[in-house]
């Protein structure tokens, strides 16, 4: 064995140890509710995703932020270069 030889990952994703997909999908739908019956479980993913979605609502809304104030310099300047007869 002069050449060393190295396991390559095929599979991008979760890994799915033999089972089809159907199984696989059943498999993780019983771990969770497993997992999920614990209170504090479901406490810390309820407040998990309270920060989730306020972080994405907070994404979005500077977006339209950005949005509108490019519209309306773009307004602005429409109205002055038209004032000055450029357009």
């Amino acid at each position: 064995m002069s050449q060393s030889t190295t396991k390559t990952k095929t599979k991008i994703g979760r890994p799915s140890i033999g089972r089809s997909k159907k199984e696989l999908k059943e498999y993780l739908k019983l771990r969770s509710r497993i997992y999920y019956e614990s209170p504090e479980a479901k406490e810390k993913q309820r407040l998990k995703m309270i920060d989730y979605r306020n972080k994405n609502r907070e994404k979005i809304n500077a977006k339209k932020r950005a949005k509108r104030s490019r519209d309306r310099l773009e307004k602005n300047l429409k109205r002055i270069w038209s004032t000055r007869g450029r357009i």
